[in-house]
């Protein structure tokens, strides 16, 4: 164990422009464990951005409850917004201290920096114990990747609005092949599933991996109008994915081919 009276010259050394040494600091930090948390916690006031990044990894690492109030404190007053994200992404291991989901809750809602309510939302996706309205409100966050947390959140929700939302999702994003592929993807879990009318028009995305999806659950709604356009797909060779390391890649001609295979299949019976 480190000799206390040598933590805040390892804690200087954290800002030490050799990374070997800030390694070799960092790790006798750890080592050091409950005794230097609260000369860690000091560190967060540190000017040395550095020095703050290094602490709030080490006091994740020791996890002890008395660094909670200090990481609240960074992630709402710390002068560099990606030392605040790091702060919160670290709070996943303190989610059932005192404050700490009503601040995740408050950065999630009204933070205006993107990267802080990505990392608050995964956090609280994960703990699953946020209801329905809190992820339909969510679901009108202006970031790509706010919002599709938020879907794949609110399906889990069970929340009987689900469907709607997603649908009026769908209208919202129409332009942004990864919020689509999420919808689509997360809608089929449902119960309630999208309708032709709601996925047809994805059958002409500049994407391939839309387009293939799209393919993909036409055939799962079985609607007969829906083959007409598929076989429009027939000669789009646009690889897609694959089922797993060992299979060929699937094709959205071989989608499309197969959800037709599919609907004929339902609507023979």
């Amino acid at each position: 164990m480190t000799d206390n009276l040598n933590i805040p010259h390892l804690i200087s050394e954290l800002g030490n422009p050799n990374q070997e040494k800030r390694h070799e600091a960092s790790n006798a930090l750890k080592l050091t464990g409950a005794a230097a948390v609260e000369p860690l916690i000091a560190a967060l006031q540190n000017t040395d951005e550095d020095v703050r990044r290094e602490t709030i990894q080490i006091l994740e690492y020791i996890h002890d409850e008395r660094a909670v109030p200090a990481f609240l404190r960074t992630i709402h007053d710390d002068p560099v917004r990606n030392v605040q994200t790091l702060a919160i992404t670290y709070l996943y291991r303190f989610v059932e201290a005192p404050g700490v989901m009503d601040s995740l809750v408050r950065v999630a809602r009204d933070d205006t920096f993107s990267g802080k309510r990505r990392a608050a939302v995964q956090i609280l996706k994960t703990n699953k114990k946020m209801d329905g309205d809190f992820w339909l409100e969510v679901l009108n966050d202006s970031d790509e990747m706010v919002v599709i947390i938020a879907i794949r959140a609110l399906v889990q929700t069970n929340d009987p609005r689900t469907a709607n939302a997603l649908r009026i999702t769908l209208g919202k994003w129409a332009a942004n092949d990864g919020v689509i592929y999420n919808i689509f993807n997360n809608w089929m879990a449902l119960d309630k599933k999208p309708t032709f009318e709601d996925v047809a028009p994805y059958l002409s995305s500049s994407d391939d991996i839309t387009r293939g999806r799209a393919a993909w659950i036409l055939g799962k709604i079985g609607d007969l109008r829906a083959i007409d356009l598929l076989n429009s797909l027939l000669q789009d060779k646009a690889q897609v994915f694959k089922e797993d390391n060992y299979a060929p890649y699937q094709t959205v001609s071989s989608l499309a081919k197969t959800a037709i295979e599919q609907i004929q299949k339902v609507n023979r019976h």
